[in-house]
C-alpha cells in the first residue's frame, strides 16, 4: 500500500508514470549479500544486492 500511494503522488509530478510503472525493492548491504539471511522458504520479490556488487556492475539494479 505504502509503493502505491507513492507512486500515486509520483504521478503528480511526472505525468509519464502510467499502470505500467512498478516499484522493486532492493535490500542493500555493504559487503556481502543479504540473501544469506534470510529465509528462503518464502518467494519474494526483493533483489538482494551488496553495495560491492553494484560498484562491480552497476547494471545488477535493472536486472
Amino acid at each position: 500500500m505504502w509503493c502505491k500511494d507513492n507512486i500515486d503522488k509520483f504521478k503528480f509530478y511526472v505525468p509519464e508514470v502510467d499502470a505500467e510503472y512498478s516499484v522493486k525493492t532492493i535490500f542493500l548491504t555493504y559487503h556481502e549479500n543479504a540473501y544469506k539471511y534470510f529465509d528462503h522458504e518464502q518467494e519474494n520479490d526483493i533483489t538482494f544486492l551488496s553495495a560491492v556488487e553494484i560498484v562491480e556492475n552497476p547494471m545488477n539494479v535493472f536486472v
